[in-house]
C-alpha cells in the first residue's frame, strides 16, 4: 500500500484493507465507492464478516454489476452506468454482535454508512441466500 493512500483503510491486514468494523448489534445500510470514474474492479474483492461468518466474498465489481443475483441485484446494488460515477451496495445487512468490511486492495474512495441497535432483541444475523424477493 502506498504511503500516499493510507488514509483510506482503518487499518491494512494480512486479508486486505479493513474499511468499517462494529463490535454490539447494528446494520450495514450503505457502502458506496468511487474511483476510476466508477470502475471499481482494482478494488478488488469485497469480504463482509457479520457476527463472526462470511456473508459476502466476491470481486466489488461482480457485486455492483449485479452479477450475483439477489438481494444483490439493482436497486439495492448499482455500478457507475447506473448511477451519478460511483458504486454502492445498500443491502441492509444486520448483525448481533460484530461486523467487519475488508477489501482486497484500497479503495481510495468510499462511505460506509451503518447504524447500531440498543441491544441484539429481534436482530437476525444477515443470510444472503435470503433473496428478499
Amino acid at each position: 500500500m502506498s504511503p500516499r493512500r493510507s488514509y483510506s483503510c482503518l487499518r491494512p491486514t494480512a486479508d486486505g484493507c479493513v474499511i468499517a468494523e462494529d463490535t454490539g448489534p447494528g446494520e450495514v445500510a450503505s457502502i458506496w465507492f468511487t474511483r476510476d470514474d466508477g470502475n471499481v474492479t482494482k478494488t478488488g474483492t469485497i469480504t463482509i464478516e457479520l457476527d463472526g461468518k462470511q456473508v459476502l466474498h466476491a470481486s466489488l465489481q461482480d457485486v455492483v454489476d449485479g452479477k450475483l443475483g439477489a438481494p444483490f441485484s439493482f436497486p439495492l446494488v448499482a455500478n457507475a452506468v447506473q448511477t451519478s460515477g460511483g458504486a454502492y451496495i445498500r443491502v441492509p445487512m444486520p448483525y448481533r454482535s460484530s461486523m467487519r468490511i475488508t477489501t482486497q486492495h484500497n479503495p481510495d474512495f468510499y462511505h460506509v454508512d451503518y447504524r447500531q441497535f440498543p441491544d441484539a432483541y429481534g436482530v437476525r444475523t444477515f443470510d444472503p441466500g435470503d433473496k428478499a424477493r
